[in-house]
């Protein structure tokens, strides 16, 4: 788990290097929604091994009904496996940061849940 997160970690970093320096102390993120991230996410993972494809469209469906703790899981298991692409990966964490800013801000409102995995994902690092 720890070296999942580092290697999220390395790829936030890396994205944030790679995409120069800006005026604007505050980016926009890649993607607004984790909803938005969906057409690359399919896109990207259209010649996936079947096994792969399935495990993008559940992670598809817990974004498309918002089930953030379902998409946060099914993503972090998704960039836990060696074979991605790197346009694989980089559309997988923007979807996973993206989620990640909605469920900072449910937990911010009191969401327990929300709380529950933002503290276990704090913890994990």
């Amino acid at each position: 788990m720890k070296t999942h997160l580092r290697h999220l970690a390395l790829l936030a970093a890396l994205g944030t290097a790679l995409s120069g320096c800006s005026r604007d102390s505050n980016p926009a993120p890649a993607v607004a929604s984790p909803e938005e991230a969906v057409p690359s996410i399919q896109a990207s993972f259209e010649t996936a091994p079947e096994e792969v494809r399935q495990e993008v469209d559940s992670a598809v469906s817990a974004i498309e009904s918002q089930d953030d703790t379902a998409a946060y899981l099914r993503l972090e298991s998704l960039s836990k496996r060696s074979e991605l692409t790197p346009e694989q990966r980089q559309a997988m964490m923007d979807a996973w940061m993206a989620i990640n800013r909605r469920l900072a801000v449910a937990a911010s409102n009191g969401n327990p849940a929300a709380e529950e995995l933002l503290k276990h994902y704090r913890s994990s690092k």
